[in-house]
């Protein structure tokens, strides 16, 4: 696993960013290289994937550090979803497991899926780093 990270917040020091990294790809059991940019982003972040391209997680740095790290757990898990082949895209529409899917966004099984390894990752992580 190799990552990069562009334009990174200095509220967020590399030491974290490294640790937080490094948990979410052996929490997820992903070994992947990928591209971590800040950028002002609508709401938290995305991830763009295309097959063969490198990945780009984007998160938006006028967050909490707080909010950083969970938005970071958060896109990993998009990060997998799309490596495995449990989300993809065709043409203006999202696909979970090769059907489409168009529902509200708390109701995309994707997004569930997602807060709720999140939410597991924030739990640990954060009583072992004491953010």
């Amino acid at each position: 696993m190799y990552y990069t990270a562009y334009a990174k917040p200095k509220k967020l020091s590399s030491k974290l960013m490294d640790k937080v990294v490094v948990f979410a790809c052996d929490f997820l059991d992903l070994n992947v290289d990928l591209e971590i940019e800040f950028d002002e982003v609508e709401n938290g972040g995305y991830v763009d994937y295309e097959e063969g391209e490198d990945i780009v997680v984007a998160v938006n740095p006028k967050q909490t550090k707080n909010e950083l790290i969970r938005t970071i757990f958060h896109e990993m898990v998009h990060v997998k979803q799309y490596v495995e082949g449990d989300l993809s895209h065709q043409d203006s529409n999202n696909l979970w497991k090769g059907a489409v899917v168009d529902v509200p966004y708390m109701d995309r099984p994707w997004e569930k899926e997602a807060y709720e390894q999140e939410e597991a990752m924030w739990h640990i992580f954060s009583k072992e780093v004491g953010v």
